[in-house]
């Protein structure tokens, strides 16, 4: 991609910072939240007598837990990173909504 600051690698790094955001972290947390909702199942009803599942789902609920804050800290840290650099790709994300106070008018 001409016009990147990276020379000619900069739309393969477009492209899989893109990849990354859009695809790989919302599927590895969507992931991290089934396997907490699992451990949370196994914990409070499935293993509401047996103490073998209520571990078993106690292990799952910490596990999740740690996924979360492993894939939050190592986003955050490649946001910060690429903020730092100044590389900009495209952006996918929507942009913030923005409230108005009341009584203002919006053009």
């Amino acid at each position: 991609m001409p016009g990147t600051p990276f020379g000619p690698l900069g739309g393969l790094l477009i492209e899989a910072v893109n990849f990354i955001n859009v695809i790989l972290i919302p599927f590895l947390l969507t992931l991290a939240f089934f396997f907490f909702l699992y451990g949370v199942y196994n914990y409070f009803i499935a293993g509401g007598t047996s103490e073998e599942k209520r571990g078993e789902g106690q292990k799952f609920v910490m596990w999740g837990v740690i996924a979360f804050a492993v894939i939050f800290s190592v986003w955050g840290l490649v946001g910060f990173l690429i903020r730092s650099v100044g590389f900009t790709g495209n952006e996918t994300r929507p942009p913030l909504p923005q409230f108005a106070p009341p009584g203002s008018i919006r053009n």
